[in-house]
């Protein structure tokens, strides 16, 4: 579960150990990662830059490694900003789209 510290994709997450799914979060933000591992009773929580390539290959292959291959994946990371996206400068643009 990617995008899953805060907010909808913690709701998410939520959901899918609920319904019974062994679950491993993603989030940029390491702040709250380990509580919400544990509340979630989430396999791992793993720090994960999803505008980043390589962090993104890292994470999948720590998870491979450690654990076995995957079976799912919900993408619920994602960035805003503020205003008129026909407005951002390129530099901003190009940054919302890197997490998707």
């Amino acid at each position: 579960m990617i995008g899953s510290v805060r907010g909808i994709g913690y709701a998410r997450a939520k959901a899918l150990f609920e319904d019974g799914f062994e679950i491993f979060l993603a989030d940029i933000s390491s702040e709250g990662m380990a509580s919400a591992t544990q509340l979630l009773g989430a396999v791992a929580g793993i720090v994960c830059d999803m505008g980043n390539p390589d962090q993104v290959s890292d994470m999948f292959e720590q998870i491979a490694t450690n654990y076995g291959p995957l079976h799912a994946l919900v993408n619920n990371a994602g960035i805003a900003e503020p205003g008129d996206f026909l407005s951002y400068t390129f530099e901003v643009f190009e940054e919302v789209i890197s997490v998707c």
